[in-house]
């Protein structure tokens, strides 16, 4: 296995933390030939990663182990990249999306489809999403929903997962300020189409607009309004268990959950500075910080808007990674190792087995 060197904290290159829980040991290694020490730096005007706010969202496949990238610039840019090196395999045809104030602004991936969805700016809008049945290049999609939220804005985040029946079920984030109602929108088939609710969870005022991800099954999702600071809200079968706060900086927004080797974690990705968080979520109202990275280097072009997206991706061998992106600053890679506390270990096997199916990217 080719190693890696580790910096400390204060390195500015490929940084690599490793802390100690009851829970777990958990590190992050900036992935090894992955653009520039795990980092592809945006540059302007392109059409992968740019500097002027048009690339909001990515998706990890499992099936073929890339990343996809949608990217607006001079159209609707649907990029396959090659998740161990970052190198550019193509574009799936993204000719078909109409509509919203951006036709293509996030992207989620399960089961081998993937799935793009447009940001939709008012309750009359319609939110759309599209199906490709597979990462391949020159791919079209089919448009699987075309409705209103019933949210006053829709599409700021989203993620998707496998339900009890193996359907794949969305959610979409996007309330704003105080236009109610608040909450995100759960979006799910009947077999034959899609239709969307709104699921409220206990929140006001921005709902989880700029950070969501399903938890271990399509009945938890877990997500922040647009100060991290304010807390993670844990929201099941529709009702809020609990708002953490005191977790990292106000400007962690994007977000997401996997469960890596028997233990649960949600990684965060603040929109400043891009430093990346891991927390043990073995206990959903007692996050335990364990591991952080970053990346990048030199100056940053700010991410006004505070999006981006974070996705864990677990690839044919079973080893994980983990994907970051703060819009305008770049897509960092690390490999995850996460070896948990031996009492915790038989506790969690059963558990982990079930959630991992469903969670798979």
């Amino acid at each position: 296995m080719l190693s890696r060197k580790k910096t400390t904290l204060l390195g500015v290159a490929a940084l690599s933390l490793v802390a100690t829980a009851a829970q777990a040991q958990v590190t992050l290694t900036a992935k090894a030939g992955f653009g520039t020490g795990g980092w592809i730096a945006p540059a302007a005007a392109s059409t992968l990663l740019d500097t002027g706010n048009n690339t909001r969202g990515f998706a990890y496949d499992g099936v073929t182990n890339q990343l996809i990238i949608v990217n607006r610039t001079g159209g609707n840019n649907v990029n396959l990249v090659n998740a161990s090196t970052g190198a550019f395999n193509g574009t799936m045809d993204g000719s078909g999306f109409t509509g919203g104030t951006f036709t293509n602004n996030m992207v989620a991936s399960v089961g081998g489809k993937v799935f793009v969805a447009n940001l939709a700016t008012s309750s009359t809008a319609p939110f759309k999403i599209y199906q490709f049945a597979s990462a391949t290049v020159g791919q079209t999609s089919t448009e699987i929903f075309n409705a209103t939220s019933g949210l006053f804005r829709t599409g700021d985040d989203f993620d998707a997962i496998l339900d009890a029946n193996g359907r794949v079920a969305f959610a979409a984030s996007g309330s704003m300020g105080t236009n109610a109602p608040f909450g995100y929108a759960y979006i799910s088939s009947n077999g034959s189409s899609y239709s969307s609710a709104v699921v409220n969870g206990g929140m006001t005022n921005d709902g989880l607009r700029l950070g969501l991800t399903f938890g271990a099954d399509e009945n938890t999702v877990m997500g922040t309004k647009g100060l991290f600071t304010d807390g993670l809200f844990v929201i099941q079968n529709g009702v809020q268990l609990g708002q953490v706060t005191g977790l990292g900086t106000n400007s962690a927004r994007p977000m997401d959950f996997a469960v890596v080797n028997g233990v649960p974690l949600l990684a965060v990705i603040d929109t400043v500075s891009s430093q990346v968080q891991v927390y043990d979520m073995t206990s959903p109202l007692a996050p335990v910080f364990v591991a952080q990275g970053n990346n990048t280097t030199g100056a940053l072009t700010a991410n006004g808007n505070g999006v981006g997206q974070v996705k864990f991706g677990q690839d044919a061998t079973g080893a994980w990674s983990l994907y970051a992106m703060s819009t305008n600053q770049g897509l960092q890679a690390f490999d995850v190792s996460v070896v948990p506390e031996p009492g915790t270990m038989l506790i969690l096997a059963g558990a982990a087995a079930i959630a991992a199916r469903r969670r798979r990217k």
